[in-house]
């Protein structure tokens, strides 16, 4: 019955998928441990691009390492492998970012935004995450969209600054609806040259212009100011006391309403 399910969810994906993710590989589950991971698992056998979509899964990814699942139909699982991007484009993460902001809005509306470097927000508070991976010949990058879930969620897994799509809309798209408009921004973002990526980008930044804390990988405030712009390589410009200071990695927090988020 599972696999029946999956191959029914697979045949609806099919015919939602247009253009270059149309002659992707496609991997459909209605469970699964985390999408990322299968396709890092199948980078080697996969030669092409390929899509890992999912109703549900069991060992998500969140901030900090946190881990988390869902029940079906609560969250956007979507993970793509992709290949030959372009030596001097936006950087991937950047790119992958802005296609699921113009999903986001092209199905939902207006209020969704990015924190940079990519996690997608609605009304300014976080509404998913992009984790993304490299692989040998391309990269694997990683979409979760809270689209169900509640209040009472986030509450229980200690996130009081996450909200779902519904939250803040009153509804959500079906998740295979939102994983082709994603997939179809994606190809468009791809194909466009990184200045006219980077200023897209940046037109849809919530951090640009705001208060940020930069947190080291001990979890420890590295540094903090404004966040004033986004370099050619996507790096992230904050002015500190100091002196302007080239942000490359690391987890931001940027100071709105509720405090950091």
């Amino acid at each position: 019955m599972a696999t029946e399910r999956a191959d029914a969810l697979k045949k609806t994906m099919r015919g939602l998928l247009r253009g270059r993710f149309a002659r992707a590989g496609l991997f459909c589950f209605e469970e699964i441990g985390s999408t990322n991971a299968f396709l890092k698992e199948q980078a080697n056998a996969e030669p092409g691009e390929a899509v890992a979509f999912a109703l549900s899964q069991t060992a998500g990814v969140g901030r900090r390492g946190h881990t988390f699942s869902t029940r079906p139909g609560e969250a956007l699982h979507l993970s793509f492998l992709l290949r030959n991007l372009p030596e001097r484009g936006a950087p991937a993460s950047l790119s992958v970012g802005l296609a699921v902001q113009q999903a986001l809005f092209a199905l939902c509306g207006e209020g969704f935004s990015l924190k940079w470097p990519n996690d997608p927000l609605a009304g300014g508070r976080k509404v998913g995450g992009i984790l993304c991976e490299a692989v040998p010949g391309g990269i694997v990058c990683g979409i979760g969209i809270n689209l169900l879930l509640s209040a009472r969620f986030f509450a229980e897994q200690n996130l009081p600054n996450a909200v779902s799509v519904q939250m803040v809309t009153g509804s959500a798209p079906a998740p295979e609806v939102l994983a082709a408009a994603i997939a179809e921004k994606l190809e468009l973002v791809l194909a466009a040259d990184a200045h006219t990526v980077l200023a897209s980008y940046a037109a849809h930044c919530a951090t640009l212009g705001a208060q940020v804390r930069v947190f080291g990988a001990d979890g420890r405030v590295v540094l903090e100011g404004v966040a004033e712009s986004i370099t050619p390589q996507g790096e992230l410009m904050v002015r500190t006391a100091d002196g302007r200071v080239a942000v490359r990695a690391g987890e931001v927090s940027v100071r709105g309403q509720n405090g950091y988020v």
